[in-house]
């Protein structure tokens, strides 16, 4: 993959983590462990004395300990797989309108963990989908990503979830959202003027795709 825009990709996806992210607990979702114990001992003692002379000592112990574990995992409602698309237009050029698209398939290996009530959330291997048009012309061919499906984050509506070393963040907003589909699109600059050193480029980076498991 041209490490330029792999690096595209990272800084594009690295600075959207959402504003709202901060602070909230993006760990395994419905992972809970109880444990219980109890101890009761008890110990009584008489003694008594009369024209007879009698003893009597009666000491009862009594220990009880009962420990329960419990454990459940919140379920995706798919598990089997997923495949999906993974396209970026992209660009900084002289005239505007110039911008060239990467476009790459995406097809899940694995189940990844831990996506906050996301319906599903796969690792995916992206290969050239054969619609690239940019001039290395192999998409994000070899990248790996983690991504998921939430249909409401926090509130804020339906999102694609990016996985980086274990946690989730909300990456592109998704539309047409069913359990297991997602159209997405996020458009961080189009055509955007930009001046270096006297000289006017043109910026493009619009990322957008869709997601279906199964």
């Amino acid at each position: 993959m041209n490490s330029s825009f792999s690096k595209l990709l990272i800084l594009g996806l690295a600075t959207f983590a959402f504003a709202c992210d901060g602070g909230k607990d993006s760990g395994d979702v419905g992972e809970g462990e109880g444990e219980g114990e109890g101890e009761g001992e008890g110990e009584g003692e008489g003694e008594g004395e009369g024209e007879g002379e009698g003893e009597g000592e009666g000491e009862g112990e009594g220990e009880g300990e009962g420990e329960g574990e419990g454990e459940g995992e919140g379920e995706y409602l798919f598990t089997d797989g997923s495949v999906g698309q993974l396209d970026l237009l992209t660009g900084a050029e002289l005239e505007p309108g110039a911008a060239c698209v990467m476009s790459s398939t995406m097809t899940s290996y694995g189940v990844a963990e831990g996506c906050p009530d996301c319906t599903f959330a796969f690792f995916y291997d992206l290969t050239e989908s054969g619609g690239t048009d940019c001039a290395d012309g192999n998409g994000f061919e070899g990248g790996t990503f983690g991504f998921g499906l939430t249909a409401d984050y926090y509130g804020y509506g339906a999102f694609v979830m990016y996985e980086y070393y274990g946690d989730f963040s909300p990456v592109f907003p998704a539309y047409d959202v069913a359990d297991d589909y997602a159209y997405f699109i996020r458009e961080d600059y189009y055509d955007y003027a930009y001046d270096y050193y006297g000289t006017t480029y043109y910026i493009t980076r619009v990322f957008y795709g869709y997601m279906v498991a199964y």
